[in-house]
């Protein structure tokens, strides 16, 4: 799953938007995302419930932060459905997947071979992107682009750092320089959001350019081609995230007030 879908995810499954909740549902990209990042895989990628407990008891009014990196994640999160998508759409269409891959190559740099592999199931999860840009349910966008106004980066990162022990200017360059590739329109707008796309897929070691105009009719190919499946798709990535995350929350919540 990717950028909207992320912040989708972590909405439905904790029933409110905040500034806390976009930084948490994309605290997990900055690897392998942002090459600047100090922060390592296993700490942003596993290091969620030390997290929870730490915010919990230090920083309740932040709490948000390390529950939306639970949705992201792959123990209880969105994470865990990756390569999922390409059964669930392609269905063992490998004339499909063949022509989707081809036209990766064609609209970027990589060979056809990263395309058809490690790189497919970023691009059709791209597919979600666009159905919520296109529907906007509950006008989601709109509030996932507002609350970006709301991230108040020097409080986070103080308070990151000092749960991961590393330099709180650090980290505040590392969320200034994610969140400066996302702007208002990027959760509203196509194009916007193909650009964004560009840029997030630069970062990778692969160093992926994507021409954007060949890129947007990328992106549509692979939203209409599906669109029948997205609502589906989302629901039931919302419905099995929802069932472990809210478990576990009540769980925790048992044990640790916040």
């Amino acid at each position: 799953m990717n950028l909207i879908g992320h912040n989708y995810i972590s909405y439905k499954t904790l029933g409110h938007i905040n500034a806390n909740t976009l930084i948490g549902s994309h605290l997990p990209d900055f690897v392998p995302f942002l090459p600047s990042s100090v922060l390592n895989f296993k700490e942003v990628h596993e290091n969620h419930q030390e997290l929870l407990n730490f915010i919990a008891k230090n920083y309740p009014s932040f709490i948000d932060i390390p529950l939306s990196m639970m949705c992201h994640s792959v123990e209880f999160g969105a994470d865990e459905y990756n390569k999922d998508i390409e059964t669930w759409l392609l269905e063992n269409n490998k004339d499909l997947k063949n022509k989707i891959a081809r036209m990766i190559t064609k609209a970027s740099n990589i060979s056809y071979e990263t395309a058809y592999g490690p790189r497919l199931h970023n691009y059709l999860w791209c597919g979600i992107d666009f159905y919520l840009i296109k529907n906007n349910p509950e006008n989601i966008t709109d509030k996932f682009a507002e609350e970006l106004k709301n991230i108040n980066y020097p409080e986070t990162a103080e308070i990151l750092a000092d749960f991961y022990k590393k330099g709180p200017k650090d980290i505040e360059n590392n969320l200034r320089d994610h969140f400066t590739i996302i702007n208002f329109e990027t959760f509203r707008n196509e194009k916007s959001f193909t650009i964004f796309w560009s840029k997030f897929l630069s970062s990778l070691q692969e160093g992926d350019s994507l021409d954007i105009n060949k890129g947007i009719n990328l992106l549509e190919f692979i939203y209409e081609t599906f669109e029948s499946k997205w609502k589906n798709i989302l629901e039931k990535t919302e419905n099995k995230v929802g069932e472990k995350t809210k478990r576990f929350i009540i769980n925790e919540r048992r044990r640790v007030s916040f």
